[in-house]
């Protein structure tokens, strides 16, 4: 399941440059907090003897910044749509 979760968000795009470049650095940021955050709980719990789910923790840091996600999404719809023009500026 995470295998499949994690290739669908990598293959988030956007034909609008400004909007694709926030969704690459979103994509490698939650990568790097979901392997980061597996990496952890399988540190903690074999330093305190405890069985621990580092699938789930890794699910934890690919969803945790979702909103994003959906925000950016919804924008590039609607710069495709023509109801919204944008600067860099406004999506910062």
């Amino acid at each position: 399941m995470n295998l499949a979760f994690t290739a669908s968000m990598a293959n988030n795009k956007s034909n609008n440059p400004i909007i694709n470049a926030h969704l690459k650095r979103l994509w490698q940021h939650s990568h790097t907090v979901a392997i980061t955050s597996s990496w952890l709980t399988l540190q903690y719990g074999h330093d305190n003897n405890i069985d621990v789910n580092t699938d789930e923790a890794y699910l934890a840091g690919l969803l945790h910044i979702i909103g994003k996600l959906y925000l950016l999404k919804s924008m590039d719809s609607l710069i495709e749509s023509g109801k919204l023009q944008i600067e860099r500026s406004f999506i910062d």
